[in-house]
């Protein structure tokens, strides 16, 4: 039996023959071969159709995952609207970031701190750097020969970490804004290589967008540390472009999670290749 199954499984027009003997054999009325014959047929029968189903399974997922490589080979992989909304506000977040970095205007002063009468009060701080001025009506100026004009020295930027040694609400926003100037040209960057790379793993990049978003948003404790208590701080440009950039991250985490069910996020199963094969084996049942 083992080698008629074989010739079978290579060959199904062999059922033929065993139809054909079984027809004789039951033509001479012996029960032991007529029985023998239907066990073969009935084997060989149930040999082809496994052979059948098990190619017909593989012909299936084989063109399935074919298509599914040539969709996320395909630009956009995840969606060109949910792809390109997450980057553009990506990209409004990363402008405004380093527009919040760069000003020395992040708050007004309502009341100005003073530094002597050789400098003009400070009427405005940045995170970081602030303009601090001379007072003196004959300003030094230098020449610079080689471009033949003259630079103004009167007002130099200085950072002001000196004067905010003891006050943890202002130097938290300011690590947290270095924080962002480091990490989100890399998440922007990851984010760009979705619009090819299907592959990427989209929770990782959603947590790093959403933790970006919320040391953004750490710039803002500003307005509750001893110099703004004291000189009372009021928002200037710098928070402004701070806010812009907190929703521009903030929107960019929401399309970036609604690129999760992307088309290239589908998962094919054996159960989904199975129900498609299901058809032919209940018709072979039947037969």
């Amino acid at each position: 039996m083992g080698e008629e199954r074989y010739w079978c499984h290579m060959n199904s027009s062999i059922i033929d023959y065993f139809h054909k003997t079984l027809t004789e054999c039951e033509g001479s009325k012996k029960p032991e071969i007529i029985k023998t014959h239907k066990d073969n047929i009935d084997g060989c029968i149930e040999v082809v159709d496994k052979s059948y189903i098990a190619s017909k399974k593989s012909k299936i997922k084989k063109e399935h995952l074919n298509a599914k490589q040539k969709k996320c080979c395909e630009p956009f992989p995840r969606g060109k609207k949910r792809t390109i909304l997450s980057i553009l506000f990506a990209l409004i977040g990363l402008i405004f970031t380093f527009l919040t970095r760069s000003t020395t205007a992040f708050v007004n002063l309502n009341h100005a701190i003073s530094f002597g009468s050789i400098f003009d009060d400070i009427n405005h701080l940045g995170l970081i750097e602030m303009d601090l001025c001379s007072n003196d009506n004959n300003q030094t100026k230098l020449e610079v020969s080689h471009l033949g004009s003259e630079v103004n020295t009167r007002c130099s930027r200085v950072r002001i970490d000196s004067y905010i040694e003891q006050d943890t609400l202002w130097i938290l926003p300011t690590i947290s804004i270095k924080w962002v100037m480091f990490i989100s040209p890399i998440f922007f960057a990851i984010l760009l290589l979705t619009t090819f790379a299907a592959r990427i793993s989209i929770t990782p990049l959603f947590i790093g967008l959403l933790i970006t978003y919320f040391c953004q948003v750490a710039t803002l404790l500003v307005l509750g540390s001893t110099i703004c208590k004291t000189y009372s701080c009021s928002n200037a440009q710098g928070m402004n472009y701070s806010i812009i950039s907190s929703v521009g991250w903030f929107l960019s985490c929401i399309f970036v999670i609604m690129m999760s069910t992307g088309k290239c996020q589908v998962v094919e199963t054996d159960e989904t290749i199975q129900g498609e094969t299901s058809d032919e084996e209940n018709n072979k049942s039947k037969k």
